[in-house]
């Protein structure tokens, strides 16, 4: 039992440190969908490798609640096995426009901290990408309070381009 139990692990791990990027630019469309709520988000994403294991990953998004937003991470990137998996993620920063945040039409803008955790697979055959992620966030607006908030988009599913 032993035996198979280390034979296990030992696979698992090498199979984490093999495979390299599978492209070295990407752009694409980002959804996410928020099932108890109007905070729906649509934009345009763009992924480029600095190295085997890193990324950044630029997003110009629509919230169909709040506004436009723009972000910015930079990931760490874990290849699963000899297949084109990969799970990422890491730290970012935000910034949005929140047009009517008060029902009056006055604007304000928003900032704050971004992350990002999620998985990746490459098709092997055609230049195309899709990926599920979680992407938790810090935001302040100032003209609404002094407090910063937290919360999460929800899962977002991006579908890229790669190159």
């Amino acid at each position: 039992m032993k035996k198979a139990l280390f034979t296990i692990l030992t696979a698992i791990l090498l199979s984490l440190t093999a495979n390299a990027q599978p492209y070295k630019n990407a752009v694409g469309i980002s959804f996410g969908p928020n099932w108890t709520g109007p905070d729906h988000n649509l934009g345009v994403q763009w992924n480029h490798f600095l190295s085997e294991k890193t990324n950044l990953d630029v997003r110009a998004l629509y919230n169909f609640n709040w506004g436009p937003i723009f972000e910015g991470l930079y990931e760490w990137d874990v290849y699963i096995g000899e297949g084109g998996f990969r799970f990422y993620g890491g730290p970012g920063v935000h910034f949005g426009f929140v047009p009517n945040y008060n029902g009056k039409g006055d604007a304000c803008a928003a900032f704050g901290f971004t992350g990002a955790a999620g998985f990746e697979y490459v098709f092997s055959k055609v230049p195309l990408a899709i990926s599920i992620d979680w992407r938790p966030y810090l935001t302040w607006q100032p003209k609404l309070d002094n407090k910063a908030k937290f919360g999460y988009s929800g899962i977002d599913f991006g579908f890229k381009y790669c190159f």
